[in-house]
């Protein structure tokens, strides 16, 4: 009988070992947190309904609710693309300083008589093991990341490559191409394939929709190619940004 073969399964993206509802709460804080440090004064009395959509949106990503390694966040300029992906970073830190506060909460309480107390200590062992096991997501820009691989500096680039969960802020701002000892060299384009041939978890902000369909490069299919733009439709998590600009 033939037999038909099948894609390996596909790692489940979780960069937050919670419920989306826990994770909503704490990315509605932290953006709160980024959004006030970026805006000051002019921070508005309460999220509109469009930004929380976006949250509860993002919020499933972080907790495993999809597939896709990427989180891809575009749209118009000034509609909170930045500071969703500050607030990402940001309520990671707050879940692990959550967790942390429990799991020594939880050991304060462990049992003095055994077998209890070594079924407890291995629970919070494996709480701790969890919790060191979450990556902390590092920003850069595409501006920074085209400057970096300018620099020729193999070592800086391959940071990059290895980093658990990277942000790239405002793609499509860098130079597609750059120089590199007389040789050119396309960042955007290498930073993803890398990731992309590792496995790893990659946020990103652009204004840049995947294809509009029209031969200009205001697309991520006009700008970088259908190749790159290929990885986008099978790897990212989509979430659009519309509405008035915050600036």
């Amino acid at each position: 009988m033939p037999t038909t073969l099948q894609k390996p399964c596909r790692a489940v993206v979780n960069l937050l070992p919670t419920t989306p509802e826990v994770a909503e709460r704490l990315l509605t804080e932290a953006y709160w947190r980024v959004m006030s440090e970026r805006l000051g004064r002019r921070t508005p009395q309460q999220l509109d309904g469009q930004t929380r959509v976006r949250i509860h949106d993002v919020a499933r990503w972080l907790t495993g609710n999809t597939d896709h390694r990427w989180l891809y966040l575009y749209g118009r300029i000034g509609c909170g693309k930045s500071t969703m992906a500050r607030a990402i970073v940001e309520c990671v830190g707050l879940f692990a300083a959550m967790r942390k506060r429990e799991i020594d909460d939880a050991a304060w309480r462990m049992p003095f008589e055994e077998p209890e107390r070594g079924a407890y200590k291995r629970k919070i062992m494996h709480e701790r093991n969890i919790l060191d096991s979450i990556p902390s997501p590092y920003i850069v820009s595409a501006k920074e990341l085209a400057r970096i691989v300018a620099s020729g500096s193999a070592d800086e680039f391959e940071k990059l490559v290895g980093h658990a969960a990277l942000v790239i802020d405002d793609v499509g701002t860098e130079p597609v191409d750059v120089r590199v000892y007389g040789s050119l060299r396309a960042p955007f384009e290498e930073i993803i394939e890398a990731r992309y041939n590792a496995g790893r978890l990659t946020i990103m902000t652009s204004n840049l929709a995947i294809d509009n369909g029209r031969d200009d490069c205001s697309s991520i299919a006009s700008r970088y190619g259908l190749r790159i733009a290929d990885r986008f439709v099978e790897e990212a998590e989509r979430v659009v940004f519309v509405g008035e600009s915050f600036r």
